[in-house]
């Protein structure tokens, strides 16, 4: 998993090694000695020695997603600032959660669970390590089910809640999911690849690829909709004026499906 480092000076020391300021005999870190593991993920950390600060370094979360909205994040440290600002969980590195493509749940454990077993937001968050060894390691530690990025845990994978937290019906993102996978007096209990295509359990890739969207026609929007049996022939439309109400469900014709 990526993120900050358990311990500033001894992190830095171990992943970068040491060099000699001639100009005033104070050691200095030298990016000559960068370790591999500082350039994980493609990251091309350097050091300027005037400034003291480290940038575009992988262990300081430069290679990560950006802060969510309201967030911000301290990937450039200073090396004389020892405050606890640039290894703060959930401001220093990232955000929890990270912003872009990212789901928006702050419930690190259900996808990183090899490296937390818990997590509590706040100011400061509270955490409690499954394995430290394996955050900032260079490896993306995911396991990955369903309900790590919508649906209810311990196995309700549909929504309630949606990918962005959203937990009504008069959204697109929960809508009439549950009155579609409970079965009523007019029809049976549908299952999720009746509408979707239900990616394998653990393929972070459909994860990573999610766009944020409220219009479901928009392309690496999970919410797009591929019909199979029985509601094989069904249009979705994402931009319908009717139907009750509009902002949860659009408008499906051309199957009794349709009638749920």
């Amino acid at each position: 998993m990526v993120g900050r480092p358990m311990n500033g000076a001894s992190a830095i020391q171990t992943l970068t090694g040491w060099s000699t300021n001639t100009r005033s005999g104070v050691g200095m870190l030298s990016t000559a000695m960068v370790s591999t593991l500082a350039k994980s993920d493609g990251a091309n950390p350097s050091y300027d020695g005037t400034s003291f600060t480290c940038t575009s370094a992988y262990c300081h979360g430069s290679t990560l997603m950006g802060p969510n909205t309201g967030g911000s994040t301290k990937t450039s440290p200073v090396w004389t600032t020892v405050d606890g600002s640039y290894d703060a969980c959930g401001s220093s590195c990232h955000t929890n959660p990270p912003g872009g493509t990212h789901p928006a749940k702050a419930n690190c454990p259900s996808c990183h669970g090899a490296v937390l077993s818990s997590y509590v937001p706040g100011t400061p968050a509270q955490n409690v390590w499954a394995d430290a060894q394996k955050h900032v390691n260079g490896i993306v530690e995911t396991s990955m089910t369903c309900v790590s990025c919508h649906g209810t845990s311990p196995s309700q994978v549909n929504p309630p809640m949606g990918v962005g937290g959203e937990t009504t019906t008069n959204t697109l993102a929960v809508g009439r999911h549950v009155a579609h996978l409970t079965a009523s007096s007019t029809h049976v209990a549908f299952a999720c690849g009746t509408c979707h295509t239900v990616p394998p359990s653990g393929d972070v890739a459909h994860a990573a690829q999610y766009v944020a969207s409220a219009n479901l026609s928009t392309a690496g929007h999970h919410g797009d909709v591929t019909f199979s049996a029985p509601a094989t022939g069904m249009v979705w439309n994402v931009n319908a004026t009717q139907g009750a109400p509009v902002t949860a469900r659009g408008t499906c014709t051309g199957s009794s499906a349709c009638d749920t």
